[in-house]
């Protein structure tokens, strides 16, 4: 046939969804040429298997019914499962757009059927740039962080109590007082919003002038199984050191008058220690909160104040007669006993250090010697030096030494991806006559 004469049946057989880089060459084809190729499903795979061996196919004269199928033969058929954007200007788009995973309406003189359908609205084509490589990018990474963030913390509340169920013979005693226990993603609300809201990871300067670091978030670096199964691990290790620091200092020292977790049998009180356990927990999910911001701004800092604040504010206020209405006496005077013994103030701060410097020590060893060109990128634009990777791009070092591997991911910034990219441009009008009015879309 015509496709396999183009491609030749060995290339045909693996190129859609292969990590083969697309070639320099474009495809057009017309909307009667779709009419029969999507009338044979054969015809389907091979025309995607050409298109996806090209940089860019233009399809001309095309229906609204056919755009929307060229859309819904590249989620359907490509092995690599991609995401699709599909941008438009007119009602003759709409269809093309609701099919895409992402959808992008140009406000233009066709109305506004296009924005109304729409994920993103945008004035101007030229527009699209900014909000894939600087808006784009830096959602995905603010919902990635915050996503592994909150199982982070929660799995940490897991693991502590599943431990202390160990030493209370599976009683199904609790080890924090019920109101403080739930009032545990309250008190943390505000740290993963404004992580997910205002954490910048690059400046937009730095993200449009090297726009391959967009990869990041294409190849899903950010959130997938390894990164997921690493937060399981660190959230286990950390919840395993905040429960038995606070075990083990706890036991054989002398709070307040009796022994704790002594010998004797004799123990201080079950809610001093779990209060104690949950305020070690809080102070370690703050710091590491701390060390995921890449920005700080007046919103960041609001919030981590008002936690830091507002958290002892409320164990002082609940402990006292105030909250008898909730805790029914039992939690008096329970936070002033805590505070008053000396181990409290050690665990508080020590046991979440620890965890902290663990965490710094991994990251620094990370970006020094597993770094990519996203470190390189973000480190000079921390410094304000970004226009000293352009010698990277070239392939000659800097001059203050950055890691050879991430001096060699740079320095490929402006070759072609390892994972395929195509775009599809949709134009004109209807295989059978005007439909929907002149205009054009792209995927």
């Amino acid at each position: 046939s015509f496709f396999m004469a183009c491609l030749g049946g060995e290339q045909a057989a693996g190129a859609a969804g292969s990590d083969t880089a697309p070639a320099n060459v474009a495809l057009i084809i017309d909307g009667p040429s779709l009419t029969t190729v999507f009338n044979d499903e054969n015809l389907v795979k091979q025309l995607l298997k050409i298109a996806c061996t090209c940089r860019s196919v233009l399809a001309c004269r095309v229906s609204p019914r056919q755009k929307q199928m060229i859309v819904r033969m590249v989620i359907r058929g490509s092995k690599t499962k991609p995401t699709t954007l599909a941008i438009g200007d007119g009602a003759n788009d709409v269809g093309m757009i609701q099919e895409a995973q992402i959808g992008v309406g140009i406000r233009g003189k066709e109305g506004r059927q296009a924005v109304n359908n729409s994920d993103f609205a945008i004035a101007q084509f030229r527009f699209l740039k900014r909000l894939m490589v600087v808006h784009g990018r830096w959602n995905y990474r603010r919902i990635s962080a915050t996503v592994v963030y909150s199982f982070y913390k929660n799995i940490v509340l897991t693991i502590i109590l599943f431990y202390y169920q160990f030493m209370c013979f599976f009683s199904g005693a609790v080890l924090f007082e019920e109101w403080v226990y739930t009032a545990f993603n309250a008190i943390l609300f505000l740290g993963p919003l404004f992580l997910g809201m205002f954490d910048q990871d690059l400046s937009d300067e730095a993200a449009t002038k090297y726009s391959k670091v967009y990869s990041s978030g294409r190849l899903k670096k950010d959130l997938n199984v390894n990164v997921m199964a690493w937060s399981f691990i660190r959230a286990y290790l950390d919840a395993t050191l905040i429960y038995f620091f606070c075990h083990i200092a706890v036991n054989g020292q002398d709070w307040t008058g009796t022994t704790a977790w002594g010998s004797n049998g004799d123990t201080v009180d079950m809610l001093v220690f779990g209060t104690t356990v949950y305020t070690a927990m809080i102070v370690g999910m703050l710091m590491k909160m701390g060390i995921l911001h890449h920005t700080w701004n007046k919103y960041t800092i609001s919030g981590m104040v008002i936690t830091v604040v507002g958290f002892p504010l409320f164990l002082v206020v609940y402990q006292t007669s105030v909250g008898n209405i909730l805790h029914g006496g039992k939690y008096l005077n329970v936070t002033s006993q805590m505070i008053s013994a000396a181990p409290f103030w050690l665990l508080c701060f020590l046991t979440p250090a620890v965890n902290s410097l663990f965490d710094i020590l991994i990251e620094a060893i990370r970006s020094e010697f597993f770094g990519d060109h996203v470190d390189v990128v973000r480190q000079a634009d921390h410094e304000g030096n970004l226009d000293t990777l352009k010698p990277l791009l070239a392939g000659t070092p800097r001059p203050d030494g950055i890691d050879a591997s991430a001096a060699v991911e740079l320095s490929r910034m402006g070759s072609p991806s390892k994972r395929p990219v195509t775009s599809i441009r949709v134009a004109g009008d209807g295989a059978g006559g005007k439909v929907g009015g002149q205009g054009e879309g792209a995927l």
